[in-house]
């Protein structure tokens, strides 16, 4: 999914991707040395979750801009109330593939 939203970014011409991260730990560092305008954040990764990621980004840099991307069907998850409360710019749900 990574690939797919950087190639969106990267078709447009006031946007460029400067950064990808396959784990929250590493999406922290990565913020650390880039300092993104926005950033989009998985909630499901692994080592850190994307509400630990996002605690961690928004407890050093109380300004980042951070939009959530969610696999989750439904309802968002308990934890999204403790990424609202960060706040989070917002949470959206990936899109998914109908399984025939």
């Amino acid at each position: 999914m990574r690939e797919g939203i950087a190639a969106l970014v990267s078709g447009e011409e006031n946007m460029e991707p400067i950064g990808e991260a396959s784990n929250g730990q590493e999406a922290l560092e990565k913020y650390r040395m880039h300092r993104p305008d926005i950033t989009l954040i998985d909630i499901q990764m692994p080592l850190m979750s994307g509400v630990e990621t996002i605690i961690g980004i928004r407890g050093e840099f109380p300004n980042a801009r951070i939009i959530v991307l969610s696999t989750y069907a439904g309802a968002p998850p308990r934890s999204s109330s403790r990424i609202i409360k960060r706040p989070a710019a917002g949470v959206t749900p990936s899109p998914r593939k109908k399984l025939s």
